[in-house]
């Protein structure tokens, strides 16, 4: 099959590495006033999901993301975007070259290692030899969770990765790949050096041919970095950090099977957020077999398809879960019209959007990808699925995170990105990759995995999958 070509797209407007850029012109039609926020309501509380997700067909189940995706999504996520900015109430207008962004450095594990051990704000994740300390173990003495502090409060560089247990063990499992480096090099340096260049090849060869399409993937392939134009210079760009990569929330499942003894736990039970104390218990272990990979295994974890509909569970998320990603989420009693419990998560993404005015998701599918095969789908008035947006005057503009699901949707019958959602998700990470001079891209050997990881018994060891990481650090 041909591959298909991508115009080279320049951003709309660019921004220092501090702030964020925007791809696509501003959408001025829709101001974001209380009338709009209605509609935005109505269309978030119709992606209520009650109940179980219809079955899907074998066809389509075969081909799901793993869970483990879901959440390394969101520890990927947190490498590269730092938003503490309040939630905008209609009337506020967001610029995004104005717009805080308090992750400067993109793919680095910054979220992992902080300031490094020689700092006072970081310091005290360190052991003296620039080991990381590490938290509660396995029967099989490996350490699954993350270390706590004097008063058993969790620790990690970045609160986010403590917000719920499945991102805290993926940060675990850097910890300890971080440790079988220094067992390996014995700097400190060297061995952050080698697992950023890790987790950079598992990003752009492991993450992305999981959740993008496969038109938009051949092309990164034979054209690296030609989506957009960063010569002016990176920053992630506002349709990334607020709208494309939330796809991942659609993938978020109400219940997951945790634990030796097969325990099936809520979603609600996972979430922590800031202040949750103690180790997390052996009963939350996550089987990685199963959330990562889906071969010989009695039962398979997958994400649910990404689709206009979110899970009930984030629909009433504490305020502990949520605080946890600002300084100050809650608009107060004098915004009657804004109620907390109601649309949580889907709400909030969407009122985000409008403040910052993104472009609608035809006007970006039309500009990045006119030939798109959705077009078609979305000017069929028969399409049921047109119903709610049809039904708060949307069907015209789309609201862009809501068009990414939608087109998935579509396009891709859940299983991965539809186009336009490709193109951001793969732009924006190949982007922050080839702007930085010491990433893994620009190693000579970039086309192969780095390679100075060894067993116990001194074997070279390839990890070529965030499964074959976890089974090397003993959690598989």
């Amino acid at each position: 099959m041909a591959t298909s070509t991508f115009r080279c797209l320049r951003p709309y407007s660019l921004a220092d590495s501090g702030h964020y850029s925007r791809l696509f012109p501003p959408n001025t039609d829709q101001p974001y006033d209380e009338v709009f926020f209605g509609r935005l309501r109505q269309l978030a509380l119709s992606m209520r999901r009650k109940g179980p997700d219809p079955r899907v067909p074998l066809r389509v189940h075969r081909r799901l993301i793993p869970a483990g995706y879901t959440y390394f999504g969101q520890f990927i996520d947190h490498d590269l975007t730092l938003d503490r900015s309040d939630l905008p109430l209609p009337g506020d207008v967001v610029t995004p070259s104005s717009l805080p962004n308090l992750r400067r450095s993109f793919l680095n594990l910054d979220s992992l290692y902080g300031d490094g051990p020689d700092s006072s704000a970081s310091g005290n994740l360190y052991e003296e030899d620039g080991y990381f300390k590490l938290g509660a173990a396995l029967s099989n003495g490996h350490s699954f969770d993350v270390p706590l502090d004097r008063r058993g409060a969790p620790l990690a560089a970045d609160s986010r990765n403590l917000e719920n247990a499945i991102v805290r063990q993926i940060h675990a499992i850097f910890l300890q790949l971080h440790n079988k480096a220094m067992d390996r090099l014995r700097d400190f340096t060297a061995a952050k050096d080698l697992v950023r260049h890790q987790f950079q090849y598992l990003v752009l060869n492991d993450f992305l041919p999981r959740v993008c399409n496969d038109a938009v993937l051949s092309f990164v392939k034979e054209h690296p970095n030609s989506l957009f134009d960063w010569s002016g210079g990176f920053a992630v760009p506002v349709e990334f950090s607020i709208a494309a990569f939330r796809f991942g929330h659609s993938m978020v499942r109400s219940e997951y099977i945790l634990g030796r003894d097969s325990n099936v736990m809520r979603l609600e039970d996972l979430l922590g957020g800031r202040g949750v104390g103690g180790p997390l218990s052996t009963d939350v272990a996550v089987n990685w077999p199963s959330f990562l990979e889906r071969r010989d295994l009695e039962f398979q974890q997958l994400a649910r398809p990404i689709s206009a509909t979110v899970v009930d569970s984030l629909f009433s998320l504490r305020p502990e879960s949520i605080d946890v990603f600002t300084a100050n989420d809650a608009p107060g009693s004098t915004a009657p019209f804004y109620d907390r419990t109601e649309g949580r998560l889907p709400l909030r993404n969407l009122m985000r959007g409008a403040a910052c005015n993104l472009c609608a998701g035809q006007a970006a599918s039309q500009l990045a990808c006119p030939d798109s095969s959705l077009e078609q789908l979305f000017r069929n008035e028969n399409n049921s699925s047109w119903s709610p947006l049809r039904a708060c005057g949307l069907a015209a503009q789309s609201p862009l995170w809501y068009y990414v699901l939608f087109e998935a949707q579509l396009q891709e019958s859940g299983v991965r990105l539809g186009t336009l959602g490709s193109i951001i998700v793969a732009g924006t990470i190949e982007g922050a990759l080839w702007s930085n001079p010491a990433s893994y891209v620009h190693k000579p050997t970039a086309a192969d995995p780095p390679m100075s990881f060894r067993d116990s018994e001194g074997r070279v060891v390839t990890l070529l999958t965030l499964f074959d990481v976890a089974k090397f650090v003993g959690l598989a």
